[in-house]
């Protein structure tokens, strides 16, 4: 299952920014919350510790979906809203060919955290699978819009172009 999974633009994506970016994942979607007083509460503890997490994630690798889906949800009851857990469970659900599903995590990470690249990425490329290709010119878009304003130099610079040319490569660009 192995590869099957990592040969997929999701399984590139996550095993080459999500299983390294660490920490940092949780500190970029803590920052973008603002102001907001929330952002300083143990919402978006970095999930790592949780024996769920880590679960998940080896079951995401292996090309377990439903166990991965699983572990995920169990790791929201804790960490409510963190746009990196939604999003992978997002792509669990995709893995086990539930995109309607898939498609509400994708934006529920969205709407916790409005600068999270991946689910921009991942919302693009599913809807350039189910042959949705405005819904995934708009995903497209607000990446690009996120790049000009990055300019090339901020943090989540190549983030961004990973993502871009990703859904790119599903629109057949």
């Amino acid at each position: 299952g192995i590869m099957r999974f990592t040969s997929s633009s999701a399984g590139r994506f996550f095993l080459a920014t999500i299983l390294l970016a660490g920490p940092a994942a949780a500190q970029d979607a803590t920052g973008a919350i603002g102001g907001d007083e929330r952002s300083r509460q143990p919402t978006f503890v970095e999930p790592e510790p949780l024996p769920q997490y880590e679960a998940g994630m080896k079951a995401l690798r292996e090309g377990q979906f439903r166990a991965a889906r699983i572990a995920f949800n169990m790791v929201l009851r804790s960490v409510d809203n963190n746009p990196k857990i939604l999003v992978l469970a997002g792509v669990a659900y995709v893995g086990e060919g539930n995109q309607a599903s898939a498609m509400r995590y994708f934006k529920a990470a969205i709407r916790s955290d409005a600068q999270f690249v991946p689910a921009y990425q991942e919302l693009g490329i599913l809807h350039a699978k189910r042959g949705e290709r405005e819904e995934a010119q708009k995903q497209l878009a607000e990446l690009n819009r996120m790049s000009a304003s990055c300019g090339g130099t901020c943090a989540k610079a190549g983030e961004l172009k990973i993502a871009i040319n990703e859904v790119n490569a599903a629109l057949g660009a």
